[in-house]
């Protein structure tokens, strides 16, 4: 049986893009459920945190699996971000305080 090799890059990598799966999944179930404003910046803004979490990841791995998934990364990047405008969330916003 062959056994794949992960340095510490790749499992940073995959860790991240689990968490953001696991978050966007979650979002998708609570989205349509919210229906307060505060509740749905709120939904938004976790969403926005894990997809910065994995976008430093992403934009400083030097592994070959990320370079792989940049342009396709960067299309969710973008999604995220035009959820965070409509919620009007700036990047500050985002930064854990």
């Amino acid at each position: 049986m062959a056994r794949s090799k992960y340095d510490q890059t790749d499992i940073d990598l995959l860790f991240a893009l689990n968490d953001f799966v696991n978050a966007a999944r979650l979002y998708g179930q609570l989205a349509p459920a919210v229906d307060d404003p505060a509740g749905q910046r709120q939904v938004v803004l976790a969403l926005a945190r894990e997809a910065r979490r994995t976008d430093r990841i992403v934009a400083t791995s030097n592994s070959q699996a990320a370079a792989s998934l940049v342009s396709r990364w960067d299309n969710i990047r973008h999604d995220v971000l035009r959820l965070m405008d409509s919620q009007n969330l700036t990047a500050a916003d985002i930064e854990e305080k």
